[in-house]
């Protein structure tokens, strides 16, 4: 998905992030490389290789913390815990849950058609979690993109 020239240490390294077209939908993206799918959304085609891994430890910290929220909640249906107890399938839900507010956040995503849903749906304290919305409108401020996005956390009902 992305390229990184191989340089001298004088000379500045940029992530340059290819064309995704016809791979694949948006929720793919976010399920298979999250970070790459937010700077997708956000429009970001070259990072210098600071920004490309501090933008993947962002989104790291952001999945760690969707996880430990499912681990805490008391909302999550019965059937979804069998899934949370399997590495690869917490590790889906918790991109399922980014994704969710990443799209929820973006002003260019307005309405519920553009969001995944899930059956059983997943509980609001998963999906509108305000330190989650915290975490991702921080992600998009250290990449200079923080205008794609609503302004502060949002609540449920907004």
């Amino acid at each position: 998905f992305f390229f990184v020239p191989n340089l001298t240490d004088q000379q500045q390294c940029f992530v340059h992030l290819l064309d995704y077209q016809n791979k694949g939908s948006l929720f793919t993206l976010f399920l298979t490389t999250p970070a790459f799918a937010f700077c997708f959304v956000c429009h970001l085609n070259e990072l210098t290789s600071e920004q490309w891994n501090l933008c993947q430890e962002n989104v790291n910290k952001i999945i760690f913390e969707i996880i430990k929220i499912f681990l805490k909640s008391k909302l999550v249906d019965a059937s979804v815990y069998h899934f949370i107890g399997d590495d690869f399938l917490r590790l889906f839900l918790a991109r399922f849950v980014f994704c969710y507010a990443a799209l929820r956040l973006h002003r260019a995503f307005k309405g519920s058609g553009f969001y995944p849903s899930s059956q059983p749906q997943l509980s609001n304290d998963l999906l509108e979690n305000v330190q989650v919305h915290k975490m991702i409108l921080e992600l998009s401020a250290s990449l200079s993109v923080r205008q794609l996005f609503l302004e502060g956390p949002l609540s449920a009902a907004e």
